[in-house]
């Protein structure tokens, strides 16, 4: 046996398993989190009540084991609302839903009707060709003919012919309704300008309901406030995005077993590259799927700071590695305004857990927990207006994060492995603002 850690100190996280209660044969019991800033050695006990061997989701509890300096155990249950078992389920809905309207929203705009326009006075045909300023003629357009108007490329219309797709010199197709052609349309009107712009740089700041929670156990509210930055690169309908973001503020936070303390400084880094595809389906309106790879950074200072009921707290990191996953649509409205909508299924690699318990007492441990499973998932909405060199915008968001339960670590005392296991519970995150842009 370890050494005894002095009593009483307080810690998150620490299960004592030499006092976990044996499970019957009409439940199945999994050690999760136990309280944050709570007493030392306050182990939880979730169980999942069993009808004929099937797990009742909507009949959920916690239980707290309380074991005194006597080794008399005292139990509270704490009943967790069916509702929130099926909080990450509708996450999940939700995202799987706006991806599927935003693909049906693309898809459904009409695409740009064009006719072929020859020079004055002549009957020649014009050539559609392979792309722009190749020697390759796909067809010959006779006069008057109607095309399918893709996209603007390098001064040549982009069109469709049955399942291919040519270029034609942009002075020679008119769009449907416009009275000239559009290569002749003046600076500033529809087609004299690629789209999506092949380079672009933005910049923001954000204010952001930030609510951290690890369910029925403690949670962490409150605002931050932050700045962002992202390049935009897109070369032969390609797509690469490299963006990044700093945000802090100062978060409440509140538990019934171990009180309430205001006023903890948060941080967090995030940066993320990502790839894609432009898919043109008409002038006006692009949809782009992507994947990428993505770093994010947390930071908690709860170190040395006390809760109303005198239970003492310490600073706490977490690195994620994740991959999102999702699609980019972006339509051009009139008046020099477009909008892009943008949803994402964020990948949980890995993730690294620095608890530094020496806050607490320095003959303690920093306590190492890995994470493996999670997932996450975000949206916006990008209102944006052309003011001539720069655009300005405007970008509600959402953002919410599902992360289970780590791995076991043992808690050092003096560089002595002791008696006592810590690890990392269950959290949810959501997240939710405004961010004010200006892009170049």
């Amino acid at each position: 046996m370890g050494p005894e850690i002095p009593v009483p100190i307080s810690a998150e996280r620490l299960l004592f398993f030499r006092h976990l209660e044996t499970c019957t044969q009409l439940c199945i019991t999994k050690t999760t989190a136990s309280e944050k800033f709570r007493p030392y050695g306050l182990p939880w006990v979730r169980q999942y009540p069993l009808i004929g061997g099937d797990q009742q989701d909507d009949i959920t509890f916690w239980r707290l084991k309380q074991i005194n300096l006597s080794g008399v155990s005292t139990f509270r249950d704490v009943e967790v609302p069916a509702s929130r078992l099926f909080w990450e389920a509708g996450m999940k809905r939700c995202s799987a839903s706006f991806f599927f309207c935003v693909i049906l929203c693309a898809s459904a705009l009409a695409q740009d009707r064009g006719t072929i326009q020859c020079d004055p006075g002549s009957t020649r045909p014009v050539p559609a060709w392979t792309a722009p300023g190749r020697p390759f003629i796909v067809e010959q357009l006779s006069c008057g003919q109607t095309v399918t108007v893709v996209g603007l490329e390098q001064g040549y219309v982009k069109i469709r012919i049955g399942d291919r797709f040519a270029f034609v010199n942009a002075k020679y197709v008119r769009l449907q309704g416009a009275p000239r052609a559009i290569g002749s349309a003046k600076a500033g009107q529809s087609g004299d300008q690629n789209y999506p712009l092949q380079r672009r740089l933005d910049f923001g700041m954000e204010a952001s309901s930030f609510e951290y929670k690890e369910p029925a156990v403690m949670k962490e509210t409150g605002m931050l406030w932050g700045i962002v930055a992202d390049y935009a690169f897109r070369p032969n309908d390609f797509m690469f995005k490299l963006d990044g973001r700093f945000s802090l503020g100062d978060l409440d936070y509140s538990s019934p077993i171990s009180g309430t303390l205001n006023g903890i400084r948060d941080y967090n880094v995030e940066t993320r590259f990502m790839f894609g595809h432009d898919y043109k389906i008409s002038e006006k309106a692009c949809f782009t799927p992507f994947v990428g790879l993505g770093f994010r950074y947390l930071f908690d200072g709860s170190g040395g700071k006390t809760t109303n009921l005198g239970s003492e707290g310490y600073d706490r990191e977490s690195h994620y590695i994740y991959s999102p996953a999702g699609l980019e649509s972006i339509f051009r409205l009139k008046a020099g305004w477009s909008l892009d909508v943008s949803g994402e299924y964020d990948i949980l690699w890995h993730g690294w857990q620095y608890s530094k318990l020496g806050d607490i007492d320095p003959a303690l441990n920093t306590l190492a927990n890995n994470q493996n499973k999670g997932w996450g998932t975000r949206g916006s909405v990008k209102v944006i207006k052309n003011l001539g060199k720069v655009d300005i915008s405007i970008e509600p968001f959402i953002r919410y994060w599902k992360i289970q339960q780590s791995n076991l670590s043992v808690i050092t005392y003096n560089g002595v492995p002791s008696d006592e296991i810590g690890l990392e519970p269950n959290n949810k995150t959501v997240e939710w603002g405004s961010r004010l842009g200006i892009r170049y």
